[in-house]
């Protein structure tokens, strides 16, 4: 059997992208994307989640208790991007879940331009709360010094900007 140059590349990317995923628990509401999303809420029903965000606190958290009654048993595929942006495709019903109930969420985390040793910094961000926004505010490619530490990320999003920048 011969296999094609396009095949060969195919199987690299995945080995490669295999061998970069790292399994993993992180807050859930530091990538939950603040109630911006078009997604339903009702499994079954497919309801529309604009009447979902007008639902009272209590009524949001019943339904996240009854929604991982069982626990999350399947990972959230998590993208981190050059500027340590956090993405997901799927899982947006685990995250709203998780998020609601301040909660860590089991994750698979693949990294797209990002240094995968600079993983470990990022995830005590997320795990402290920080979000994008306020680890990397102008969104500037990390590729040179990495994710800000912790310490310089509870100075504020200037002190975080200063830091990336300099």
């Amino acid at each position: 059997m011969r296999i094609t140059e396009s095949q060969l590349r195919k199987a690299i990317r995945e080995a490669l992208l295999k061998e970069m995923t790292i399994e993993t628990k992180v807050l859930a509401r530091s990538i939950y994307n603040k109630g911006k999303g078009g997604w339903e809420y009702d499994m079954p029903g497919f309801a529309n989640w604009p009447e979902f965000l007008k639902k009272s606190e209590s009524e949001k958290i019943a339904w996240a208790k009854d929604f991982i009654k069982n626990g999350i048993q399947e990972p959230v595929m998590l993208m981190v991007y050059a500027d340590g942006n956090v993405k997901f495709q799927d899982g947006h019903h685990r995250v709203l879940a998780g998020s609601l109930l301040n909660m860590k969420i089991p994750v698979e985390v693949s990294f797209r331009n990002f240094n995968p040793d600079w993983w470990p910094n990022l995830q005590e961000l997320l795990n402290a709360g920080y979000s994008h926004d306020q680890y990397n505010p102008e969104g500037w490619s990390l590729k040179g010094k990495g994710v800000p530490p912790l310490e310089v990320v509870m100075q504020g999003p200037d002190a975080a900007n200063d830091w990336i920048v300099s």
